[in-house]
C-alpha cells in the first residue's frame, strides 16, 4: 500500500461570478469599518481574525464559499491528484479578512493547527486559501517560502514563490496552498487599500 503525503504547491485561478461576490463582500466589510484590530504583534495589518464567529459569518455565505473555495478546490484537487493524497471530504473551519494600508505588512507564518472532530470523523488542517479582493493597482505582495536542504556544499536555504512576479495573480484571484506552507506579505505600496480574505480548510481522508 502506498500513502502519498501532500507535496507543497501553490494553486491559483480567477474566480467565477466575481462582480457579484466582490459586491457582496465589500458591502459587508464596509459595514464593519473601524471594528477590525491588529491581532498579531509582529505586523501592522488590520484584521477580523480575532473577532467572534458571528462577525465573520458573512464570509461563510454559499455565494462566497462556492465561488472562492469549493469550485476552485475541485479544480486544484484534479491538478494535484497525480502526486497528493486526495481527501474524501473537506470543510471550511474559519474565515476572516485583512485590510492593508500603505506600508502595512504581515510577518512570516503558516496556518498549521490541531485536528478537529466533525460528525465523528477526524479532520486535519489541509489547505488554506487567500482571495485578493482589492490589490490597489500594484502586483500582489504575498510571498510563499519553504526551507529546503540542498545536497553538497551549499548551505540550507529557502525556495521562494513571489506572487508579485505573476501578472495573472491580481484582484479576483484565489490562491490555495497547503496550510503548513510558510508565507508572508511584503509592505503594501498601492493606492487606497489592499483587502484579502483568508480561509482554512480541514479535510477527512478516511
Amino acid at each position: 500500500m502506498l500513502f502519498e503525503f501532500t507535496r507543497d504547491f501553490v494553486f491559483y485561478k480567477q474566480i467565477e461570478s466575481r462582480e457579484l461576490v466582490d459586491s457582496y463582500l465589500m458591502k459587508n466589510i464596509d459595514e464593519n469599518r473601524g471594528k477590525e484590530d491588529n491581532p498579531w504583534s509582529l505586523c501592522n495589518v488590520q484584521s477580523s481574525y480575532s473577532k467572534p464567529p458571528e462577525f465573520n459569518s458573512f464570509l461563510k455565505d454559499s455565494l462566497v464559499l462556492d465561488n472562492i473555495l469549493w469550485n476552485p478546490l475541485d479544480h486544484m484537487l484534479s491538478d494535484i491528484s497525480s502526486f497528493s493524497n486526495i481527501p474524501l471530504h473537506s470543510i471550511n473551519s474559519d474565515a476572516w479578512y485583512n485590510v492593508y494600508k500603505p506600508g502595512f505588512f504581515q510577518e512570516i507564518h503558516d496556518h498549521k493547527s490541531a485536528s478537529k472532530s466533525y460528525d465523528d470523523k477526524t479532520y486535519y488542517p489541509a489547505y488554506s486559501a487567500i482571495y485578493i479582493l482589492k490589490d490597489g493597482g500594484v502586483p500582489n505582495s504575498t510571498v510563499f517560502t519553504k526551507k529546503v536542504d540542498i545536497m553538497g556544499p551549499i548551505p540550507k536555504s529557502r525556495q521562494n514563490m513571489n506572487t508579485g512576479y505573476y501578472d495573472d495573480i491580481k484582484a479576483g484571484t484565489v490562491i490555495i496552498f497547503p496550510s503548513s506552507l510558510d508565507h508572508f506579505v511584503t509592505p503594501y505600496n498601492g493606492t487606497g487599500e489592499r483587502i484579502s480574505i483568508s480561509f482554512n480548510i480541514y479535510s477527512y481522508y478516511g
